[in-house]
């Protein structure tokens, strides 16, 4: 195998790991904003949604339910948590 191959070859690998991390933090991304709405499930009208971030919240005003976006922090929970979970990834399966 030439070096060009082998460069090639690696190159796939860590695409590979990079998609596979990343699906893995579309899971987890999708985990943490249930797990943040259950964490507030005790309020029913008033709650948050994201983690660290809150993106979206729901609350009353004059006996009217409304709700808010921000989707800045839903771009922010969403970067860090695949920034993270790619991190992490990489550095499990990286071969010894």
């Amino acid at each position: 195998m030439t070096l060009n191959g082998f460069m090639v070859l690696k190159n796939r690998m860590l695409i590979k790991k990079v998609l596979v991390a990343s699906g893995i933090s579309i899971i987890l991304f999708v985990l943490l904003t249930v797990l943040s709405y259950f964490l507030n499930l005790e309020y029913r009208v008033n709650f948050k949604i994201g983690l660290p971030w809150t993106f979206y919240y729901q609350f009353i005003v004059d006996c009217e339910v409304q709700h808010g976006t921000n989707p800045m922090n839903f771009i922010k929970d969403a970067f860090v948590t695949w920034t993270l979970t790619t991190i992490l990834w990489l550095i499990l399966t990286r071969k010894k």
